[in-house]
């Protein structure tokens, strides 16, 4: 599976190479960002190269799975470390009551006892 893995990840890699090279021209050009926000302000970028826009927007949306990722297995490490501790007080509870003697331990019935 991890050589599937490595074998994919260069497929993308060599795709993505051959697509900025096959489109130079329109990925070196320029653009200027800007966000207007009515009567309050407006705020304009420095001219930035289309290909680092998508590097750009490709690292913040990295960043935000990664992020998201972590608080998941943090979640769930903690719930794996509450079960944990409730399968080891359960077990130790089972434990406790096999090895309690058995007081009321029914014997054998006599024929007086079944008739009633």
């Amino acid at each position: 599976m991890r050589y599937i893995k490595v074998i994919l990840l260069v497929l993308f890699f060599f795709l993505s190479m051959l697509f900025f090279i096959q489109n130079k021209d329109t990925v070196t050009q320029t653009y200027e960002l800007v966000l207007n926000v009515p009567l309050l302000f407006s705020l304009r970028s420095i001219p930035l190269p289309f290909y680092l826009i998508v590097l750009g927007g490709f690292l913040v949306g990295a960043l935000v799975c990664i992020c998201y990722f972590l608080s998941e297995r943090f979640r769930l490490s903690g719930l794996v470390r509450e079960l944990r501790q409730k399968n080891t007080a359960l077990e130790r509870e089972l434990h406790q009551l096999r090895t309690l003697p058995l007081d009321n331990q029914p014997g054998p019935v006599s024929s007086e006892e079944q008739e009633l």
